[in-house]
């Protein structure tokens, strides 16, 4: 899909395949069945209102991109923090695909550099 130009925060949804987003009211479920498939939402910005085209995505990738989210802020808060001499490794589970995770960030010419703490 191409590039919508829309960023968060700067727009409102309005509604979402032609279904209004009441204020305060909940519209995930407007989106209930719809993962992978082309979802049109209404946005607004500027006073002005135009549709754009987006694949929906499903509750596990949603989850996955939050968590890349909280761990890419935690690194810059600990990078700002200890005046990058500290690097941020998140484990994100006991398992084997996990540990190889960590040990590619621990090992990683970005990470290799810092501190070890002790």
């Amino acid at each position: 899909m191409r590039d919508t130009k829309v960023k968060s925060r700067r727009y409102h949804r309005k509604s979402i395949d032609g279904e209004k987003i009441l204020a305060g009211k909940d519209y995930n479920h407007l989106l209930d069945g719809k993962a992978g498939k082309p979802v049109r939402v209404t946005v607004k910005s500027g006073g002005k209102e135009r549709d754009v085209v987006v694949r929906a995505i499903g509750k596990g990738a949603q989850n996955n991109l939050l968590y890349h989210r909280w761990v890419d802020r935690n690194r810059a808060l600990v990078d700002k923090w200890s005046n990058g001499q500290l690097a941020y490794v998140h484990v994100r589970a006991m398992d084997s695909e996990n540990f190889r995770t960590v040990f590619r960030e621990l090992l990683s010419d970005s990470s290799r550099q810092r501190k070890p703490l002790s």
